[in-house]
């Protein structure tokens, strides 16, 4: 039974071993964040926005190193800061308040839909190959990891207008992600 138990450990032990070995590591040179309030890392603190789509106040960032308000829609690190804690480069063009559809959001004025995130982006990308060439670039970007974190306000306004989500408000909304993203 001891033998069973020894063994179980020392596979514990060399598979600790192997992850300790690769932290550190990146596996991609740059994420780019695209999206609403779950992603949006304090975009909106730098906006002309109105107060309702800021994150700059308490509770958000009691969880979060010195207890402060970051701009972050959460009380400590949310998805984007875990994922790019390892890496070093990339752009977060989430903003809170925004969605899928132009017309979400509208209600609070100057936040970046998720079209508006994407031609900051092509700007983004202009400059990167600008700066490295167009295969340098080319390079870059299909290493890459792109996170897209979008539709929940879509979803919400719509049921907060007592509409239906109809067929064809979702076939809408999928369109129109599927024409973002191309």
């Amino acid at each position: 039974m001891a033998k069973k138990y020894t063994w179980c450990f020392l596979l514990v032990l060399m598979s600790i071993a192997i992850v300790a070995a690769h932290i550190g590591e990146t596996a991609v040179p740059a994420v780019f964040i695209f999206g609403d309030s779950t992603m949006d890392v304090g975009t909106n603190n730098f906006l002309p926005v109105s107060q309702e789509i800021k994150a700059d106040f308490y509770y958000n960032g009691i969880d979060y190193p010195f207890s402060e308000p970051t701009g972050r829609f959460s009380n400590g690190y949310n998805t984007a800061d875990r994922i790019g804690m390892n890496i070093l480069e990339g752009v977060n063009f989430a903003s809170g308040g925004s969605g899928i559809l132009n017309t979400t959001g509208l209600v609070y004025n100057n936040f970046m839909s998720l079209g508006e995130q994407i031609n900051l982006f092509a700007t983004v990308l202009s400059n990167i190959t600008e700066l490295c060439g167009p295969a340098a670039a080319a390079t870059l970007l299909s290493k890459s990891l792109f996170i897209v974190s979008s539709g929940s306000n879509d979803i919400l306004e719509q049921q907060r207008s007592r509409a239906p989500l109809s067929p064809d408000f979702l076939d809408n909304l999928q369109s129109t992600y599927a024409d973002h993203l191309r």
